[in-house]
């Protein structure tokens, strides 16, 4: 594995007084969207009033199951802005086959739950503020949107939130913080059968662990997460289950990640790690298997110290690529994964005038609701199903499709084609159905569970999936371009490429047969769990059948893959054709010192010369340009290159250019663009060359 890297992506927190970001509103009277504030809850914002008892009531009345109360819908319990006093735990319904709901914020720094100062004041018993779930693995489509978690002052014992989800559930734009730096942990990813489920966007300032997990099942995906203050480790992962992060800032004088316990497997890419008191960034140790690339630490000894693995510990404080138990291939592949360029879904301005808002209940389909030219969004309200027998055109003004707690039924197809809105997202959708890219348009389809239908990429636009549940993946299209972030399909055949590029961050199958066959096209997957159930017999009659991946063309790259539970079950791992020679991975057949025999810490399976490294370019590459951000005065980044480039550019999470700067031609040397006056906010700062992208990276403006 190579150790050094030539591209620095420093990150930048850039402190700020600005106006929220973001304004979540839902037209009134939208069946499935149930405001706390309102009868028959009647709760009060002004942070005088403790109302933990109130919102968990309404989150256990929400509780979907069948179809006038949700069925697998995501009902809304919503918060508008405002401080919601809290002197116990908020906690969701438990399990058995406990659904939902979500808990909407009104803005993520407008709303806000706020422990009252001195509730939990041992630091020997953690007290939780916000709990999501737990128990067993039932936790299904729980979702925590736009809030922040405040948890006061005096309170050693607090866990910000414990989130605990399974399959579709998602976290997104949430802070959590202490108000004195006080606190056991500000985010802790569950116990017992946590996940899979998936947090993004999330801030997190004091306590003495910023990200704690401990869980023994399924996994965790961990996308934008920031640290700050944290008094002991920035992520201390001590779980026997795979634990994935993609992007990583970490503001901290003690270790930023620690990974330790037999079986412990942690992807980390895309980090930022600066502070430091000596010592290293990361720990690796007891058995631990780490991949990590892209890590840049500042202020730190060294960026990794690892004493589990077979792999050569890279010396410095950045890491191109590593991989803690070394990589395998059938056919000579070269050692490294194949490092596809890396996008984030990009968000449409959230809709602000409800005459926009189309309400399929009052239309006659749910077609002529998306054909009136007057509505960009279009919901489906709780209280009944939705018949799709055929296909659905998703076109012209529409640039959202919201479910409020209802499903689809039918097993017909939502194609999206061609039309007005640049970005079309779609999300907490669940049913019967089939979603198909058919445009040139970008597509973001978001917590949704397709109840084992499919999804199909047919078109030459981007399609983005996050928290995506029981549905298999089609991808037939050369021009199709896919990022997925925890896609928790289920069952055989679950992904089919034969064309196109798929990049996957955090895939969970479960069950038997093959997970994925790839005739052609390109595809990367960093982070796979295979959940086999049934008996631990592991004779030949009790066996799956075929192996879990049968590749026969394209390019392919798996980092970090991990065969749970009944170990025996799929001892065939890899089906390779390669020049009219096929070859097999046997779980037997895995090199000494692998956690178990049934992990692929990294397997690859391409010609190095028939992909373009994403970091090539016609005038920079990535692996040897020097990119870097540092603080200056009114706060402005300052970036210092050593390749050319033709263009910088400050990107907000919609996707959309708010500065930009022009390159004077030089091949080398700094410019300066500010932050000034731009509202909170995470930004990515990008530079182009040719029209490719050719350096990133994050920027917290607060």
């Amino acid at each position: 594995m190579r150790s050094a890297i030539g591209v620095a992506l420093i990150l930048l927190t850039v402190f700020a007084s600005a106006p929220q970001a973001e304004n979540i509103i839902f037209p009134p009277n939208t069946a499935g969207v149930f405001d706390i504030t309102k009868p028959p809850y009647n709760a009060d914002r002004t942070g005088k009033t403790d109302v933990a008892a109130i919102i968990t009531r309404a989150l256990n009345d929400k509780v979907g199951g069948g179809a006038t109360a949700g069925g697998w819908g995501s009902i809304i319990v919503y918060l508008p802005n405002g401080t919601y006093l809290v002197k116990s735990k908020v906690f969701w319904k438990l399990p058995p086959y406990a659904l939902g709901p979500h808990l909407q914020g009104q803005s993520r720094k407008g709303t806000v739950i706020r422990l009252a100062d001195s509730t939990y004041r041992s630091a020997s018993q953690a007290g939780i503020v916000v709990q999501t779930g737990g128990d067993v693995a039932q936790n299904f489509n729980r979702g925590l949107f736009n809030v922040t978690v405040y948890t006061g002052k005096g309170n050693p014992g607090a866990v910000g939130v414990f989130w605990y989800g399974n399959n579709e559930s998602l976290m997104s734009d949430v802070d959590i913080i202490s108000g004195d730096g006080q606190g056991f942990a500000g985010l802790e990813v569950g116990t017992v059968e946590e996940g899979p489920c998936m947090a993004r966007r999330v801030y997190v300032k004091g306590f003495r662990f910023g990200v704690l997990a401990r869980s023994s099942l399924n996994t965790t995906t961990l996308s934008e997460i920031s640290l700050e203050g944290q008094t002991q480790y920035g992520v201390h992962h001590t779980g026997n289950f795979p634990l994935y992060i993609d992007s990583l800032y970490s503001r901290n004088s003690v270790t930023a990640v620690y990974n330790g316990a037999q079986n412990a497997q942690l992807v980390l890419i895309n980090a930022n790690l600066l502070g430091g008191n000596g010592g290293p960034a990361i720990i690796n140790e007891t058995g631990g298997m780490l991949f990590a690339r892209k890590i840049v630490a500042q202020g730190y000894e060294r960026a990794l110290a690892s004493t589990s693995g077979t792999t050569p510990v890279p010396a410095g404080l950045s890491i191109d690529e590593y991989s803690s138990h070394g990589c395998i291939s059938l056919f000579n592949a070269p050692s490294r994964s194949l490092n596809l360029p890396i996008k984030r879904p990009p968000e449409p301005e959230w809709e602000q005038d409800m005459n926009k808002w189309a309400n399929v209940a009052n239309y006659a389909s749910l077609q002529a609701a998306i054909d009136d030219p007057a509505k960009t969004v279009v919901v489906l309200p709780m209280g009944r199903e939705w018949p799709i027998n055929g296909t659905v055109n998703v076109r012209g003004n529409i640039k959202m499709i919201i479910a409020t707690g209802s499903q689809f039924t039918g097993g017909g197809a939502l194609a999206i084609t061609d039309g007005a809105a640049p970005v079309v997202k779609i999300m907490k959708i669940a049913g019967a159905m089939s979603v198909v890219q058919r445009s040139g348009r970008t597509v973001v389809l978001e917590s949704t569970s397709l109840g084992l239908t499919e999804i199909r990429d047919e078109g030459s636009g981007d399609l983005f999936l996050t928290d995506i549940g029981w549905c298999p993946l089609r991808v037939t299209n050369p021009a199709a371009h896919v990022w997925a972030r925890h896609f928790d399909a289920e069952f055989a055949d679950n992904l089919t490429v034969s064309a196109g590029t798929v990049w996957i961050f955090g895939w969970k199958d479960e069950g038997y047969g093959i997970s994925a066959t790839q005739t052609g096209g390109v595809l990367e997957i960093i982070g796979y769990y295979n959940y086999v159930y049934g008996s631990s017999s592991t004779t030949s009659a009790d066996q799956v059948p075929g192996p879990q991946f049968v590749l026969s063309g394209g390019s392919f790259s798996l980092a970090s893959g991990v065969q749970g539970q009944k170990l025996g079950k799929c001892p065939q791992l890899v089906r390779q054709t390669y020049k009219g020679v096929t070859r097999e991975l046997l779980a037997t057949a895995n090199p000494a010192g692998y956690p178990t025999s049934y992990d692929m810490p990294m397997f690859t399976a391409y010609d190095p010369v028939s992909v373009q490294p994403a970091s090539a370019g016609a005038a920079a590459n990535i692996e040897d340009a020097w990119f870097g951000i540092s603080a200056g005065a009114g706060r402005t980044a300052v970036l210092r290159w050593s390749r050319p480039f033709e263009t910088i550019a400050i990107v907000n999470s919609l996707g959309r250019t708010v500065r930009m700067v022009m390159s004077d031609g030089s091949a080398a040397g700094r410019t300066e663009i500010g932050f000034s006056g731009l509202p909170f906010g995470s930004y990515r700062v990008v530079a182009e060359s040719a029209g490719r992208r050719v350096a990133e990276c994050l920027t917290i403006v607060r």
